[in-house]
């Protein structure tokens, strides 16, 4: 898929967001950003809502009652209301029904959100990035609980279901699996998946879907991948107190936002998050992400420039001992009954 292929006709991406939070920001909060917020963004998100979110505190050991912040929160929205804008005093969240691509579409927008954040009431650093894609896989014919999902779905993430897992006389209704990776020191990705009826994003909820389909069965695949900003505690509370903050957290987000900007405009990468969170060889799990947390930066333009790029070379310059770190005494097989298995490798 390139920069320019139009979407798919039926799409399973159901909802993407992408969220970026930070220490709270400073007095004044609604006067300073909603004026210059506004004008970045009224070409695209035109609608402005002022919205309250209910915080609720509650001090471990301590007596009833508790106590309820109300703290405002700044919603911009499409006029079909398919994408919208959320500033919040601690975060800055963009949600869309109706992805286009990244570079073409969606980085742009984050790029305009958070450059009118930064003129308006600039946060003192970042604490966490995430982007998060849910899709909702619905096959025509798939009928009764849990339906059957063999050659649409992978069958590893079927094994709930399989014979060979269920107690005789019982059947698997519905499951929703959930696997935390640690994919470096300072990120992780978050899988959920299983059979689920209904939708998984809200069609009514209020970042509508266009043409959503009915409520019905449907294989839910949900991607959380996160990157918490290197910044200790002691740091963000010095900041909180009006101390002097480095800006090297700044430059970290503005150099990512720059790389994903020159790998989908001048090397047609369609979808920039995915292809960093994508394994560089099936022998590791190490990523272009990784690189980049690594401070290469370099090397992950290499990848992207090159028009034969060897991943094994550069995996070799940024970690010269990573196939002795990662290899495995398993080796996955496919067995005679056509199901996949384990057994030592033949090294």
């Amino acid at each position: 898929m390139t920069a320019v292929t139009p979407p798919f006709l039926n799409p399973p991406l159901a909802l993407t967001v992408l969220e970026i939070r930070y220490p709270e920001l400073s007095g004044g909060f609604e006067e300073e950003t909603l004026h210059v917020v506004r004008q970045a963004v009224r070409g695209r998100l035109p609608l402005h809502e002022s919205q309250t979110d209910d915080q609720v505190e509650v001090t471990p050991g301590a007596p009833a009652p508790v106590s309820v912040k109300r703290r405002p929160v700044l919603r911009f929205s499409s006029r079909d209301r398919t994408t919208a804008l959320l500033v919040k005093q601690d975060a800055l969240a963009i949600e869309t029904t109706a992805y286009a691509g990244w570079s073409q579409s969606f980085r742009p927008l984050v790029e305009e959100a958070t450059r009118a954040l930064g003129d308006a009431n600039p946060p003192d650093g970042v604490e966490r990035i995430g982007l998060r894609y849910i899709d909702e896989i619905r096959v025509r014919g798939v009928g009764e609980k849990p339906g059957d999902w063999k050659g649409y779905i992978n069958e590893h993430l079927l094994a709930a279901a399989h014979p060979d897992m269920i107690p005789s006389g019982m059947q698997a209704q519905e499951w929703q699996g959930v696997v935390r990776y640690r994919t470096s020191a300072s990120s992780t990705l978050v899988v959920r998946y299983g059979p689920q009826w209904g939708h998984a994003a809200d069609p009514a909820g209020p970042t509508r879907r266009k043409n959503p389909p009915p409520p019905g069965h449907f294989f839910l695949l949900d991607r959380d991948i996160a990157r918490v900003v290197g910044v200790s505690t002691p740091a963000l509370r010095k900041w909180r107190l009006g101390g002097t903050a480095t800006g090297e957290n700044r430059r970290r987000v503005a150099t990512l936002v720059a790389f994903c900007d020159i790998a989908g405009s001048r090397f047609s990468i369609s979808d920039v998050a995915c292809w960093l969170e994508a394994p560089l060889d099936p022998q590791t799990p190490l990523t272009g992400l990784d690189l980049m947390a690594g401070g290469r930066f370099d090397l992950v333009l290499q990848l992207v420039r090159d028009r034969d790029p060897d991943p094994q070379a550069v995996l070799d310059e940024f970690e010269p001992n990573w196939r002795d770190r990662y290899s495995s005494p398993v080796e996955v097989f496919t067995g005679p009954d056509g199901l996949p298995g384990l057994r030592l490798a033949d090294r």
